[in-house]
């Protein structure tokens, strides 16, 4: 994961902890975020302000086709829950202007 992308994900997570939200609820959203900034990487996408429609759309295609840690293909639950906390990720960069 690229420094940029960390840095990012601690600016989610410090926003996320300002709004007094529980940790523990934020361990498991952090992770799914890790799928998609290692999608990101995997396309070579290194700036958050090159994000484009068209690569949220190749990320839907791309977590369908993803294998679970257990090397299973994920379960509809699980690319919706990742879905779901990459899509609230989104909305922070948009909040922040970073996209």
């Amino acid at each position: 994961m690229t420094p940029h992308f960390e840095q990012w994900l601690h600016r989610y997570r410090l926003d996320y902890e300002r709004k007094s939200l529980s940790a523990a609820a934020l361990k498991p959203r952090l992770s799914s975020l890790r799928v998609f900034v290692r999608f990101l990487c995997e396309v070579r996408l290194v700036d958050v302000a090159l994000l484009r429609e068209t690569h949220v759309t190749a990320f839907r295609a791309w977590l369908f086709h993803d294998a679970s840690r257990s090397g299973a293909p994920r379960q509809i639950t699980s690319q919706n829950r990742v879905l779901i906390e990459t899509r609230q990720f989104l909305h922070f960069l948009i909040a922040e202007g970073s996209v």
